[in-house]
């Protein structure tokens, strides 16, 4: 996850201003913070969480679309997207690994 800390961070100033800001490079943010999603139901998927693949996927598929919102510079369907972003997809996640794992 600190491999798309700078990307995410990206992600959350164009969730909180409102603002798409350099569209392409939110846009590939997002992609790079999907890709790293994708190893949650591959390469390091955790078997002890339940539904870590599946909470996984749906985060992957969260970010694509945002990205693809920001690439094609679709500001208000990127806001309307930011605002389940983070509770719906990576908070789920991290609090499923919290109870597991502490």
């Amino acid at each position: 996850m600190k491999s798309i800390e700078e990307d995410f961070k990206l992600i959350e100033k164009a969730i909180e201003t409102g603002s798409l800001g350099d569209a392409k490079a939110l846009a590939a943010a997002a992609e790079k913070c999907a890709a790293v999603m994708k190893l949650g139901y591959d390469k390091y998927e955790d078997k002890e969480v339940p539904d870590f693949a599946k909470l996984a996927r749906e985060a992957e598929a969260a970010l694509k679309q945002f990205g693809s919102e920001a690439a094609q510079g679709h500001a208000d369907n990127v806001k309307q997207l930011g605002k389940t972003l983070q509770a719906q997809h990576c908070a789920r996640c991290h609090d499923a690994v919290e109870k597991v794992h502490g």
